[in-house]
């Protein structure tokens, strides 16, 4: 009967931890060494932490801990624990710019991971690929494709700039742009350029703080594009954003990982000029986190930004 006992403890102690969603280390101070399947190493900023590992943190250690889903908790106590107790520090129950920074970055760190890429492997070789249909964009040949990224749909500018861009494949003849009033009626400003961008200093004698205006691009034989939104805050507004997001304290964060949240932030508010800088900040205050470096990266090319 003990046995037995022993046993069902046992086994609902494996299940909680195979149910449990792989934690992810966002903050390390000190020493902190991860040990899995009897083999133990110090753990690093994006070390994927499966269930059944085992923390060992040292005197004067420390180290922030990501669930999926965007909780972050501190353990700083001398000892040995197994991350699996923390499982109850997972259950999400806000929705802010933070959490979902941290769900977002989890989800990086996690695509990056060793785990990852053995999770990838298996599941090639469980899952055979049919040929199917694509659904792929019909597009007429005869006409020029103008593209855009979804984050140029809203830009808002204010005392740095940033250019307005564009793509579109084997054309290198000249486009026209134009700038509208807020309901896209009336014409403002015309300009033709061969470049895949605008910068928004160009329209500077047109554009009036605290304003929102629309533009759009055409080329011979391309496609009509919609219309799209350029607002002129003062800095200041963008300035207060950045102080709000700084005031949430994350236990143990470094100056990189905080300027590259910060970055993501004033990216989702559109405020791409400044999300840049911070972008930059990160991977210049750490090189090594690859993230950081890629993002930038993907960014500077997304938006045609210029060197």
């Amino acid at each position: 009967m003990k046995n037995s006992l022993l046993l069902v403890v046992f086994l609902s102690l494996a299940g909680c931890a195979l149910a449990q969603d792989p934690m992810i280390a966002y903050a390390v101070r000190g020493s902190v060494t991860a040990t899995y399947k009897k083999e133990s190493s110090m753990v690093k900023i994006g070390r994927v932490l499966l269930p059944g590992t085992v923390l060992t943190i040292g005197k004067d250690g420390a180290v922030t801990l990501l669930c999926k889903k965007g909780r972050q908790f501190l353990i700083n106590k001398e000892g040995t624990v197994p991350v699996w107790r923390y499982k109850d520090s997972c259950k999400y129950t806000e929705k802010n710019i933070t959490a979902d920074y941290l769900s977002y970055i989890w989800g990086q760190f996690y695509e990056y991971s060793a785990e990852n890429r053995k999770e990838k492997k298996e599941n090639l070789l469980a899952v055979s690929r049919s040929p199917g249909n694509e659904n792929k964009r019909k597009h007429d040949p005869n006409r020029l494709l103008i593209e855009f990224n979804k984050g140029m749909d809203t830009v808002i500018y204010s005392s740095k700039d940033f250019s307005l861009g564009w793509n579109c494949f084997d054309y290198d003849g000249a486009y026209v742009f134009r700038l509208y009033d807020e309901n896209g009626l009336r014409q403002l400003f015309i300009d033709t350029t061969e470049d895949n961008f605008v910068l928004i200093s160009k329209l500077g004698n047109f554009l009036k703080e605290g304003s929102v205006y629309k533009w759009n691009v055409s080329a011979p034989h391309a496609a009509i594009t919609r219309k799209r939104v350029l607002k002129f805050l003062p800095q200041s507004v963008i300035d207060n954003y950045i102080r709000l997001v700084q005031a949430e304290l994350i236990p143990n964060e470094n100056e990189a990982s905080k300027y590259f949240r910060i970055a993501y932030a004033l990216e989702q508010q559109h405020y791409l000029a400044d999300a840049l800088e911070y972008f930059t900040m990160a991977n210049k205050a750490d090189p090594s986190i690859h993230i950081f470096r890629d993002k930038l990266v993907q960014f500077r090319n997304e938006f045609w930004v210029q060197n």
